[in-house]
């Protein structure tokens, strides 16, 4: 199956020691979430809901990517998706 980028919810994370950014969208640029979430599970888990549930109204494909900011971001990731966490990090 291919996937067009109009079909892609794209949720980026910037982790923190004390709470992390999350902003959700979808091509061009049309901004859905911009919310700052919590450092603990429940405010992790809960934008995560928030996310699953646009996408599968939408119809969207949900993709995750986050900062890689060692363990804040690691952690972060595990609470959302242990088995496959997509971390990226562009260059800079």
């Amino acid at each position: 199956m291919k996937v067009r980028p109009t079909d892609i919810l794209a949720v980026g994370i910037d982790p923190a020691k004390r709470s992390h950014h999350g902003v959700a969208l979808v091509y061009p640029e049309v901004k859905l979430i911009s919310k700052k979430i919590e450092n603990n599970y429940q405010a992790i888990m809960e934008f995560d809901r928030i996310v699953e549930k646009i996408a599968k109204e939408k119809g969207l494909h949900l993709i995750y990517g986050l900062e890689d900011s060692g363990a804040y971001g690691y952690r972060c990731t595990m609470k959302i998706n242990p088995l496959s966490p997509l971390k990226i990090d562009p260059p800079g």
